[in-house]
């Protein structure tokens, strides 16, 4: 993103290696914040869980740091889900297929940048766009509210 103004953030704490970071920036009357899964430091201990896909990631939703519009109290809510179950999560995006560069271009004075960043096997990638999904990117908006919803409903937050 050439943003400098709204740059992506992260939520994960040092150590933590992020596996999803999902932001949400605001512009105009919409607020902001993010959503997280993170693989906490490693103890040795966990090497056996792992390869039971029962090793535990922290999901984390939250404002983004320094946001001025948050609302008093708690900045954000933890939560966790097994890593079996977040690759049962990641599972639909390795089969969706959309074009690299959408045709479309808008001028938009309102709305909001949805953007995630994810690890697939050994493959980082992310997608971003502008308040509507553009042309051809419907399959992967539709797989990101799906789980923004259900990685919210982890952690108990009240937020977006």
């Amino acid at each position: 993103m050439n943003n400098q103004d709204n740059p992506p953030f992260t939520l994960c704490k040092p150590g933590e290696r992020p596996l999803l970071e999902i932001w949400h920036i605001g512009y105009g009357p919409n607020i902001s914040y993010g959503i997280c899964v993170a693989e906490p430091p490693r103890a040795p201990e966990t090497d056996l869980e792992l390869e039971r896909g029962q090793q535990t990631l922290v999901v984390r939703c939250a404002y983004p740091p320094g946001y001025p519009l948050a609302p008093p109290g708690p900045r954000g809510e933890e939560g966790s889900i097994t890593r079996a179950a977040f690759e049962e999560l990641l599972e639909p995006l390795k089969h969706i297929r959309v074009p690299p560069f959408p045709g479309e271009e808008a001028f938009v004075c309102d709305g909001a940048l949805y953007g995630f960043e994810v690890v697939l096997d050994s493959t980082r990638f992310s997608y971003q766009w502008h308040t509507i999904a553009p042309k051809g990117w419907e399959p992967v908006a539709e797989w990101l509210g799906g789980v923004i919803h259900q990685l919210v409903q982890l952690t108990g937050a009240s937020f977006p």
